[in-house]
């Protein structure tokens, strides 16, 4: 699959607000998008939020979609569909 950058968005996740600089989406060879990717400092609301479900840097598996925050050092959230799970624990995606 392939990463793209989309612009300046506004969206919502888990009933958080979050103006993004920037959004990646990954598109699979289908053409069907399998995953999120957006960068959310610790400080910001949504920052405290994943903080405080998730351990940083590790994959947390859902029934429809896993979770990782921070890349590295990047603070760096990653939403991909259950089925990319393995892919994001291996950084393939």
């Amino acid at each position: 699959g392939t990463w793209f950058m989309v612009g300046k968005c506004d969206i919502a996740v888990n009933g958080i607000a979050l103006g993004l600089s920037g959004l990646e989406i990954h598109e699979s060879p289908s053409g069907e998008i399998d995953a999120l990717q957006f960068m959310t400092f610790p400080s910001t609301q949504y920052g405290k939020y994943l903080l405080k479900r998730f351990q940083p840097h590790r994959v947390h598996r859902g029934s429809v979609v896993c979770t990782r925050y921070y890349r590295d050092t990047l603070p760096l959230v990653t939403i991909a569909k259950a089925s990319m799970c393995d892919a994001l624990q291996y950084d393939q995606i």
